[in-house]
């Protein structure tokens, strides 16, 4: 399944308004813990302006355990890069009032062995 948002359009909003974005509480609490951002207006901010680096599309599925009514939206999720070690999860939606809900970002333990392992076999030389 293709992407259900435009990435760019979602970092774009972060940048300019605090209207159409939402931080769900789990998201802001595993922010704070991983990436010390302390707020949604924070949050916001750090994926405004560039705080992303190297940003991969993993998958577009239905919210998983949705409360509200149906259909259930979908969910866009992304590894990132952010500096030279830090290495994340995202993922968000758009709700029934237009505006993108970033469900969550969070620390991704499973990004860095890829990259370890790409990095690994890129620099090993031909014999």
């Amino acid at each position: 399944m293709a992407e259900a948002y435009q990435f760019n359009e979602f970092v774009a909003a972060c940048a300019t308004t605090t209207i159409w974005v939402h931080v769900t509480g789990g998201a802001l609490e595993t922010a704070s813990a991983y990436f010390n951002l302390m707020t949604a207006l924070a949050v916001q901010e750090f994926i405004g302006n560039g705080g992303l680096e190297h940003v991969a599309y993993i998958r577009t599925a239905p919210f998983e355990n949705w409360r509200g009514p149906p259909p259930a939206p979908l969910v866009d999720s992304y590894r990132f890069q952010s500096g030279p070690s830090k290495r994340g999860y995202l993922a968000f939606f758009v709700n029934h009032k237009n505006q993108y809900v970033i469900k969550s970002l969070k620390k991704d333990d499973r990004f860095g062995g890829f990259y370890q392992l790409a990095a690994a076999l890129a620099l090993k030389r031909p014999e």
